[in-house]
């Protein structure tokens, strides 16, 4: 008998039953060894290797910034002792000033010596050039 689609158009028969083709498929699962014992600790061997290195070269890179930095601090201590110095030389070149020193002198009442109150005095033998005792000469 043949079937009717739509109204009477004939449609070709086809075999009532189909088949339906399906592969099935298996997962494999593959399991991982575990590393052996000694492969391990030659890991872990390695990796601290790595962080001792790495700590060392952290170390020696702090212990380098830390004397930078003392370094800068002595130079700015120098450079500060330098401007000290500098000030202090031109205060001594202000008080070495013969014309303040003379000014200061007068003030004091001091006046220059006359040739006569001037003396040599001979190195050793505390007497005088010309052989008279001096008592300020000597210091007695």
């Amino acid at each position: 008998m043949s079937r009717y689609i739509q109204g009477n158009l004939a449609e070709k028969s086809t075999s009532s039953t189909q088949r339906v083709t399906v592969r099935e498929t298996k997962k494999v699962i593959v399991k991982n060894k575990q590393l052996p014992v000694g492969e391990k600790l030659l890991y872990l061997m390695l990796v601290l290797i790595c962080v001792l290195i790495a700590s060392g070269i952290v170390g020696r890179y702090t212990s380098i910034y830390q004397l930078n930095s003392s370094i800068k601090e002595t130079k700015t201590e120098i450079a500060k002792v330098q401007a000290d110095n500098d000030a202090s030389k031109q205060e001594i070149e202000k008080l070495k000033d013969p014309e303040r020193l003379e000014a200061l002198a007068k003030q004091k009442g001091l006046k220059p010596a006359d040739d006569a109150q001037v003396r040599q005095v001979v190195p050793g033998t505390g007497q005088t050039a010309g052989g008279k005792d001096n008592s300020v000469a000597t210091g007695r």
